[in-house]
């Protein structure tokens, strides 16, 4: 590593749904999102990449994958120190760092394939995140990032279906995909596939709704989670889907940016 992350992205105090507590709920309840691990995999694969970077890896869950089908150098940083925490178990092989999108502590032109999974959407400066993403790339390199578009959001079976005042929440904070794709062009990306992967799956148990498993689920009153719960509660075992929107790109030139 060429330098240290900045002691702003050390100060940083998480809260909410990945703070110690929202750590510990995420670890029990989310799991591997198949659709988008596949394409990752697929990446790897076509690219023949060495080295793998997973921007925002939280607890870790698609790198261990990665590490474990490909056999890559597989780099993951995260802000929050309660998510890091939980990725002791089973991480021989991963390098972990705290740090932010905006500021990677890694070196020019080093990575083969960056990748976020449901990540954008926190970023605090997105250009300055694509900006850095690109700078550790190599040029030739790929960059995956999985996301929601409009179209995947209002569509989703559980979150929107049974928590509707969740959509406008999400619809403000996801950046437009016509946002991402001027962020992708602005720092050297050129946007080589876009598609959707799906992941279904048939839900047995409430909990994580009811534990706010979902970051969206904090954004809506007690009021709102409890009704929808309710009704969640009464339709299971209910068979489902996950969707993410996938956007695939190369880095364009030469090395960027500080070494």
């Amino acid at each position: 590593m060429a330098h240290a992350a900045s002691a702003a992205a050390h100060k940083t105090v998480t809260s909410g749904p990945y703070d110690h507590a929202g750590a510990g709920v995420y670890a029990r309840h989310r799991g591997l999102q198949r659709g988008v691990l596949e394409a990752v995999l697929a990446q790897c694969r076509e690219s023949c990449a060495d080295t793998v970077l997973e921007v925002g890896c939280g607890t870790a869950m698609h790198l261990r994958a990665v590490r474990e089908a490909t056999g890559c150098t597989c780099w993951g940083v995260d802000p929050s120190p309660a998510m890091l925490g939980g990725c002791a178990a089973g991480s021989a092989g991963l390098h972990l760092c705290r740090a932010r999108a905006e500021d990677l502590p890694l070196r020019a032109a080093w990575i083969d394939l960056v990748y976020s999974v449901d990540v954008v959407h926190h970023l605090r400066d997105l250009d300055t995140a694509f900006d850095e993403m690109a700078r550790v790339l190599r040029p030739g390199g790929v960059l995956l990032t999985a996301t929601d578009s409009e179209a995947t959001i209002r569509a989703r079976p559980l979150l929107s279906g049974y928590f509707p005042e969740t959509v406008p929440h999400e619809l403000a904070r996801y950046p437009a995909i016509g946002r991402l794709e001027s962020a992708h062009a602005q720092h050297g990306l050129e946007i080589v596939d876009a598609f959707v992967v799906e992941h279904p799956y048939v839900l047995t148990d409430v909990r994580p709704f009811r534990e706010r498993a979902y970051s969206c689920l904090h954004l809506i009153s007690a009021d709102a989670l409890a009704v929808g719960v309710a009704r969640l509660e009464r339709d299971l075992p209910l068979a489902t889907v996950s969707r993410n929107y996938v956007i695939v790109a190369r880095r364009q030139g030469a090395n960027r940016g500080r070494l």
